[in-house]
């Protein structure tokens, strides 16, 4: 419950203190690819280095259901579909292939 508390009490501080702040329109748009940053550095390791040794093959089920899901979400950018599809791609291959 403390650390609920701290988490919270942290996050509302720091949202107080930058309702009273100007940012600049500038710094608005260089902060709006921060997610994307970040979730780029926790999935690209986890689709190319699945072992923590790079693996760019076929044998690669991640890679494989990484590539497809972007796809799925490239073309439909329907998250529920991407989430779907990436992990049915990962099931089939084990199931249907022996990955």
């Amino acid at each position: 419950m403390g650390i609920a508390a701290l988490t919270f009490f942290t996050k509302f501080a720091f949202a107080v203190i930058l309702k009273k702040v100007k940012i600049s329109e500038n710094w608005n748009k260089r902060l709006a690819y921060i997610p994307t940053a970040v979730f780029t550095t926790i999935i690209v390791p986890s689709l190319l280095a699945p072992n923590e040794v790079l693996e760019l093959s076929v044998r690669n089920e991640y890679l494989i259901a990484g590539i497809a899901a972007f796809l799925v979400a490239y073309k439909t950018k329907n998250l529920a579909g991407t989430v779907i599809i990436g992990i049915s791609t990962v099931l089939l291959l084990r199931i249907l292939l022996g990955f």
